[in-house]
């Protein structure tokens, strides 16, 4: 199959390279494919006349391009050492061509030939052969920027954030660490800052289906851009209620037992357990009429009984 450049309605794609660095608000990062490769070859320090060859779609089959292949599924996230392929976030880089019916099939055979039933040498190997058959059988390689998913590890960094922003009470942090998540205003806005910090939310869009979808990549689950989860998010945004409850509400109502059974209230009892151990070491201080109180919390969230008081 000859390979086209999706040349999609984008003006990234006419801007210099420099200018298509990481897009980030938050924790959100969008990136494009070109970024990644510009990004790997300063890693690997790869030749400048080799980089202008990746940068024209040109990846011999040498060990240098196939090891600057797996960083950039590194990168995008579409390349796991431990699972292989993470087809969802693979995905958000090609654009099968209009009318084409058989490029699933063509891909999945490609895999079959030259991946799952080949001993290949390592991880550099593996991530190169996959990422031609999706280059050659898929569709067209995306140049504008796309939604990078977060880590485990930064997902719960978001949580925590949203813990301190808000300033979520050491009760509820209390219950929160122990997987309890009550349907309180506190919950409820914790979900929206999460949400919003990862990218999975925006005031404009609303609830990202298809950044869940690649979000949760390791379980591919197709159910998040179904017509039925669509019209249930559509139905929660249209009902008029503030935009804490509304992505709560979609979790809730439109998207449990879908993905990866747990993803958020698993990184906000994370988060709540850091928070508690952070507020061990934490002084608070307050007035008292011969000087300053200062008060340890303990993970209980109550005091510590002995106060040292200092003048002033």
């Amino acid at each position: 199959m000859k390979q086209l450049v999706l040349l999609t309605i984008c003006v990234l794609a006419l801007v210099p390279l420099e200018v298509l660095s990481n897009d980030t608000k938050g924790l959100t990062i969008e990136k494009s494919f070109l970024q990644s490769v510009h990004d790997c070859a300063e890693y690997l320090q790869v030749p400048k006349h080799r980089l202008v060859q990746y940068l024209a779609y040109e990846f011999p089959p040498d060990e240098e391009t196939k090891c600057l292949i797996f960083c950039v599924g590194t990168d995008l996230r579409w390349w796991n050492n431990t699972c292989g392929l993470q087809v969802p976030a693979i995905m958000n880089y090609f654009q099968p061509v209009l009318g084409d019916r058989q490029y699933e099939k063509r891909t999945c055979e490609c895999l079959e030939r030259n991946v799952h039933t080949v001993e290949l040498p390592n991880s550099c190997c593996q991530a190169y052969e996959t990422f031609q058959c999706y280059f050659r059988e898929f569709g067209n390689l995306v140049t504008c920027p796309q939604y990078v998913p977060a880590t485990k590890l930064q997902a719960t960094q978001a949580a925590l954030d949203c813990l301190t922003v808000l300033r979520v009470p050491t009760d509820l942090l209390q219950c929160y660490s122990k997987g309890d998540l009550p349907d309180v205003p506190e919950t409820r806005c914790l979900y929206h800052c999460i949400d919003h910090r990862t990218g999975l939310y925006t005031t404009e869009s609303g609830i990202h289906l298809s950044r869940f979808y690649v979000r949760d990549l390791e379980v591919n689950d197709l159910r998040y851009l179904s017509k039925e989860t669509k019209a249930c998010r559509d139905r929660v945004r249209m009902s008029g209620c503030d935009v804490c409850s509304e992505v709560y509400n979609t979790h809730r109502d439109c998207l449990t037992g879908i993905g990866v059974d747990g993803y958020t209230s698993g990184i906000i009892a994370e988060a709540s357990r850091i928070a508690l151990t952070n507020l061990v070491h934490v002084a608070y201080m307050q007035p008292s009429a011969t000087g300053v109180l200062y008060m340890w919390i303990s993970p209980k969230g109550s005091a510590c009984r002995n106060v040292v008081s200092r003048g002033t």
